[in-house]
């Protein structure tokens, strides 16, 4: 199934992101979009699952993961001091444009990266409690919660991430 090079890119993987290949391959040949969490995610993953399996990925993402430095380096500021705005979201797209990363100032600066979401599907409200943070308390003044208009990324992710055959 797996060509010579296909084999050489999966070795590149580290085991745990290899597993995730594994499993994926087990799967009937279609089209899917897969949500994971910040353990499996990277480039190089998100890369070979675009290019070797036809397979479209969101995920949340590690420091280590190959995300766009400017996001470590705002993650790592922004860390207990909470300097940036809440519910504010930057992205910027890996050198060869097929891979968009995002940060996300929620309760903490979330990192993401995906093959599908392009940053420009829009804000999906949805209900949230009033943060701890300083910059939440300040977006959300005296109310105890509000909809909250949300990048559709970050929503989407937040409702797919557990579920089994629930995106499609």
């Amino acid at each position: 199934r797996n060509s010579p090079e296909d084999i050489k890119r999966l070795r590149a993987l580290n085991p745990t992101q290899q597993v995730v290949v594994e499993l994926l391959q087990r799967l009937p040949q279609q089209p899917y979009h897969v949500y994971m969490d910040n353990l499996f995610a990277s480039v190089g993953l998100l890369t070979y699952l675009r290019d070797h399996m036809g397979i479209g990925c969101t995920a949340t993402c590690r420091e280590r993961s190959g995300v766009f430095k400017g996001f470590v380096e705002a993650k790592k500021k922004d860390a207990n001091k909470d300097l940036l705005p809440w519910n504010s979201i930057d992205r910027e797209a890996t050198e060869d444009g097929k891979i968009q990363q995002f940060s996300y100032k929620g309760n903490t600066l979330c990192l993401a990266m995906s093959t599908v979401y392009s940053g420009n599907e829009g804000i999906i409200e949805r209900p949230r409690k009033r943060p701890k943070t300083k910059s939440g308390r300040a977006y959300f003044e005296d109310a105890g919660s509000l909809l909250v208009g949300v990048p559709a990324i970050m929503a989407d992710y937040n409702l797919y991430k557990d579920g089994i055959d629930v995106a499609n």
